[in-house]
């Protein structure tokens, strides 16, 4: 296990030199010069060149690169351009939103699909297996705004349950905490759930058309300990996988639903700062989208080697 763990702790620290790398050439070759976006348009070309060596702009693209990795591994992100703000406490400030709305989404995808897919695949044939299939397919066939907005319709607007926009952090009181991202949470899992519960009932029906379940019922195993010991347990590499990148595609996917629900999250951050050509804001954002996408698929191959020994004593997928 050690050894297992050693090497997907290494390939993680890999990619994000990586997009450390690519990260800071995509901003470099874009052509923007800050020293010109934060003097401004009138700004004399001498101001111009005497902000760049302020900012050390003036030096070789590499020297640039390895003075900004030995400030990020001091903490330290830079300055934002527009906001003349720390970028660090930026991140600090819209990230928890955009964390609370993945977690939330996550969660109800988790507990609408797996279930969904294991009943799907228990019945199949039968007409409640088309019925959740039909809805599955109209999961995935609506987009995450379209549904935001019905539901910020009929549940805040008509009947007006919860409130139609904005976001409260959980020190304001954790009612109100779960009644501001119930919604904008809907919106974004319930196609999430649409996709788990197909990928469920895949790895289920795989699993349960097998040799090994055809003996235990012959044998005369009863058809829930079949299902929920046995079946399950063998069907869960694919299940972990895609609840782990549905999170990772919720947490860098969340602008949209955001902007539609007025939450002041890290999507609506990098929106803005696109706007501004706030490079610095974007560079940081985007390591910190990177580094939550590479730490949950550490986390899911760690827990492919709990949940399969073989993966770990072999060392590969």
């Amino acid at each position: 296990m050690a050894k297992y763990m050693g090497k997907r702790f290494l390939f993680t620290i890999l990619t994000l030199i990586l997009v450390t790398i690519f990260l800071f050439l995509l901003t470099h070759v874009s052509g923007a010069d800050p020293a010109k976006i934060m003097l401004g348009t009138n700004a004399t070309p001498e101001a111009v060149e005497a902000m760049r060596a302020k900012l050390g702009l003036d030096r070789p693209w590499y020297v640039q690169y390895f003075s900004w990795i030995s400030d990020l591994l001091h903490g330290d992100l830079g300055t934002s351009y527009y906001r003349d703000e720390k970028v660090s406490d930026l991140l600090v400030k819209y990230f928890k939103p955009t964390l609370a709305l993945a977690i939330y989404s996550e969660l109800i995808a988790i507990i609408i699909g797996v279930p969904m897919g294991i009943m799907q695949a228990k019945n199949k044939g039968k007409a409640s297996s088309v019925i959740i299939s039909t809805i599955t397919l109209i999961g995935l066939s609506i987009p995450g705004f379209l549904l935001g907005l019905f539901l910020m319709f009929f549940f805040s607007v008509k009947i007006k349950i919860f409130p139609v926009s904005g976001y409260k952090a959980i020190t304001e009181g954790f009612g109100e905490h779960i009644k501001s991202l119930v919604l904008p949470s809907l919106a974004l899992g319930l196609s999430q759930a649409a996709l788990i519960t197909r990928t469920t009932n895949s790895a289920m029906l795989e699993v349960l058309n097998s040799e090994y379940i055809k003996t235990a019922r012959a044998k005369g195993v009863n058809e829930k300990t079949i299902l929920w010991k046995h079946a399950l347990r063998n069907a869960m590499i694919p299940i972990i996988t895609v609840c782990g990148q549905s999170f990772a595609v919720l947490f860098g996917g969340a602008v949209v639903i955001e902007t539609i629900f007025n939450i002041s999250g890290l999507g609506t951050l990098v929106y803005n700062s696109i706007s501004n050509r706030d490079y610095s804001i974007i560079q940081g954002a985007v390591l910190v989208i990177a580094l939550v996408y590479v730490v949950i698929n550490l986390l899911v191959d760690v827990l492919y080697g709990i949940e399969d020994p073989r993966i770990r004593v072999g060392g590969k997928k």
